[in-house]
């Protein structure tokens, strides 16, 4: 814009604020100095994992969930992980987070983050092996890291390796993401 300042975007939406410290009778009239922080993604409930992880069955997971530095996610033989929600990996260059299959040779499907309520996800510091495909009987995902119709993603300080089946390790229809400082290896 002609100020400087990001375009606003607007959102249509109630709100409800509680002002407090204010006594019977007293008005505000200067309103320029309230400051109100509004995400432009829907509020959902959050999940927090962490420590050791175990999944023998497929799950579709429609809370935001936030993967904490140091977790390790085993994955056992064609089960995938369906985000619908918003996806934070929180892995430190220290700390990274791990997902791997339960058994060495027999591969998970795909990690896949999928519709609007994934935009806004942030995948750093992970590795990932062991993944392939999913086939749910409507379609087939490739790509053990698997991104469908969502925006705004960032991937960051990632290590893929090992990927069984498809032809690609990460695989984006139909959405926007920003890889950066990620290494790959068959």
């Amino acid at each position: 814009s002609s100020t400087g300042q990001a375009p606003v975007e607007h959102i249509p939406a109630t709100y409800h604020f509680h002002l407090r410290g204010l006594d019977n009778g007293t008005k505000i009239t200067d309103v320029a100095n309230i400051e109100l922080s509004v995400s432009k993604y829907p509020a959902r409930p959050t999940q927090i994992w962490s420590g050791e992880l175990n999944f023998d069955q497929s799950i579709t997971v429609p809370d935001n969930v936030t993967i904490v530095a140091g977790t390790t996610i085993s994955i056992a033989k064609d089960v995938h992980l369906i985000f619908t929600g918003r996806l934070d990996i929180q892995g430190t260059k220290a700390n990274t987070v791990k997902i791997y299959p339960a058994k060495a040779t027999q591969p998970w499907g795909t990690l896949t983050l999928r519709g609007e309520g994934a935009n806004g996800s942030s995948l750093n510091f992970f590795e990932m092996s062991g993944g392939s495909l999913t086939n749910d009987g409507l379609s087939v995902t490739s790509g053990m890291l698997s991104l469908h119709q969502v925006e705004d993603v960032d991937i960051s300080n990632c290590y893929l390796f090992g990927n069984y089946l498809g032809d690609d390790m990460i695989h984006a229809a139909y959405s926007k993401l920003r890889v950066s400082h990620c290494k790959f290896d068959l």
